[in-house]
């Protein structure tokens, strides 16, 4: 298969492609998405605590919602403020934002709690995306979703859920819309094990396949071996 007394390249990059293949795959991934949401925290609010900027928000302000904080008894997830409302009210309490995205998968999170009172449910709309969250919690939970939105302007809101049960107090804090990064169906044929001399097994046979499903699956190898896939047949 190969002369005596040389070693494959192949064979001798199996355990040096074992080393760098995490490190690889972990620089490969892109860089935290940016959250679409503007002031998804509700940090920016004016008006006392009854407009938080960006958002707008239907309802009346002091017995059913508010921008608050811990000062005000509703300690948020992060930050200073949250989004405090009381359900069941009417009209129903109801914040929103719209927002520019492009077409693709994004995820939908944000963080929430009881502040008091009974259990109680709202609902959380991105897009045509429509979730009734069940609100039992006296500590904060994450809800996180993913949604395909397509190109254009998509609305992010929260609305009280009416009823005629006790009124009692939901918190939202911490609300976010990221992309999710494409993930590409489309497999590259395989770059090594094709060129391999008939015949060929252990190491090197491991190792173009390794390399193979590596690279054939979005990988990118560091640049001092990219040149492994133009070797003849007799160089590897």
């Amino acid at each position: 298969m190969f002369s005596a007394g040389r070693r494959s390249p192949v064979g001798s990059f199996f355990v040096a492609f074992s080393v760098v293949l995490a490190g690889v795959m972990t620089t490969s991934l892109p860089a935290s998405a940016q959250n679409l949401i503007q002031n998804g925290g509700f940090e920016a609010v004016t008006g006392g605590t009854c407009n938080a900027t960006s958002w707008t928000t239907t309802g009346s302000c002091g017995p059913a919602y508010g921008f608050d904080g811990a000062v005000d008894g509703f300690a948020p997830h992060s930050g200073t403020q949250n989004f405090v409302f009381v359900t069941p009210l009417n009209p129903a309490v109801d914040t929103r934002q719209t927002v520019s995205v492009a077409a693709g998968s994004y995820q939908f999170s944000f963080w929430y709690k009881l502040a008091v009172g009974a259990p109680n449910t709202f609902t959380a709309t991105v897009g045509s995306n429509v979730y009734s969250v069940v609100n039992a919690s006296t500590i904060f939970a994450q809800f996180v979703s993913t949604v395909t939105l397509p190109a254009g302007n998509t609305v992010v809101a929260f609305t009280s859920t009416l009823g005629t049960s006790a009124a009692t107090a939901a918190q939202i804090d911490d609300v976010s819309l990221t992309l999710l990064p494409a993930i590409s169906t489309a497999l590259t044929p395989k770059a090594l094990t094709p060129n391999l001399p008939s015949g060929t097994t252990g190491n090197a046979s491991n190792a173009t396949g390794a390399i193979d499903a590596f690279t054939n699956g979005g990988g990118t190898l560091p640049s001092g071996f990219a040149g492994l896939s133009s070797l003849s047949s007799s160089q590897l």
